[in-house]
């Protein structure tokens, strides 16, 4: 985020005024520059924030304009604005904070991950982060879908990619019988979808990527069926077990993490920027169009000729005069 100098008071004041009534998120159109208190758009909750984001990224074509819609705290935003994110690291106590990241088994996500965590979280603003948890899927699981996915046009997800659900089921029986089903009414079939057996786990909403795999933390894939070339060249349409009932399962679930620098502690959140117990289950969170970049302020004085390049300037110009013919 690039704001003017001659606006960093009216985009305080305002980010300020939106984050006393309750909205901890800021989205704002990163591919226009330098924003404003006019174009920022605030949410309580990392999902409308996210869906903002992507629902409007893309080429407008009425105005003949791209758009690309990022978003980020906006307590970050207002610390960076005002100088309050300027801490001195030599006063972060560093091994404390390496210690607190093992112990919470906490990760990086593909969003951070050029940046090693103890350095990140050393400033004391809020960081998406992944944290490492084992659970027992007969435990853990809530329902259960079977799920198609069609890709007739090959690997371009924009053209022919579709999908068809099937659940929830409140067993995972239930579940293996429809994909047993499904896999006899495509055997013979060329085009014949990619199954996929999915339960979701309790407390989450179910979020699937391109290809309808579970996001880590949501969901686990249980079984897949695809067509597969045998040696002899013949194709088959084969099902294979990802992951059994009773047998444990790593994942990572995405929060947000801040260091508290007074108290020397790291600390978790939600969606809505809610403190949570380290090793509490919180809805997934999508960081695809979470910023990252810093936010930064244009200065708003217009660079002029010094009094010797004004001097020199003006010399040259003078002896260009003498030259003409």
């Amino acid at each position: 985020m690039e704001i003017e100098e001659s606006n960093v008071a009216k985009v305080i004041n305002y980010l300020s005024r939106m984050f006393r009534s309750g909205d901890k998120w800021v989205a704002y159109n990163d591919y226009r520059s330098p924003v404003d208190s006019g174009n920022l758009t605030t949410f309580r909750q990392i999902t409308s924030a996210s869906a903002y984001c992507e629902n409007n990224t893309g080429d407008n074509y009425g105005a003949s304009e791209f758009r690309y819609f990022t978003f980020q705290p906006i307590i970050n935003a207002i610390k960076a604005l005002t100088g309050a994110d300027a801490t001195v690291k030599t006063g972060t106590d560093m091994n404390r904070l390496n210690e607190q990241i093992q112990q919470h088994c906490v990760t990086d996500t593909p969003h951070n991950y050029k940046k090693p965590l103890v350095d990140l979280l050393s400033d004391g603003l809020y960081h998406p982060v992944g944290v490492k948890q084992q659970i027992l899927p007969w435990k853990e699981m809530e329902s259960y879908q079977v799920i198609e996915h069609f890709y007739p046009k090959g690997m371009i997800y924009e053209v022919g990619h579709s999908h068809r659900s099937h659940g929830d089921f409140g067993s995972y029986y239930e579940a293996q019988k429809c994909f047993e089903q499904l896999m006899d009414k495509y055997k013979e079939d060329r085009d014949a979808p990619e199954l996929k057996l999915i339960g979701k786990i309790k407390g989450q909403d179910l979020a699937l990527d391109l290809e309808d795999f579970p996001q880590s933390g949501t969901g686990v894939l249980f079984k897949m069926a695809n067509h597969v070339f045998g040696e002899s060249g013949q194709r088959n349409y084969v099902a294979e077990q990802k992951t059994e009932l009773d047998k444990p399962v790593d994942m990572v679930l995405h929060k947000m993490a801040k260091y508290n620098l007074r108290t020397a502690v790291l600390e978790f959140f939600d969606g809505s920027l809610q403190k949570v117990a380290p090793g509490a289950k919180v809805p997934f969170m999508n960081f695809g169009s979470l910023s990252k970049k810093p936010v930064e302020i244009l200065s708003s004085v217009k660079k002029t000729l010094s009094g010797d390049e004004q001097l020199s300037h003006d010399q040259e110009k003078r002896q260009n005069q003498r030259l003409k013919p």
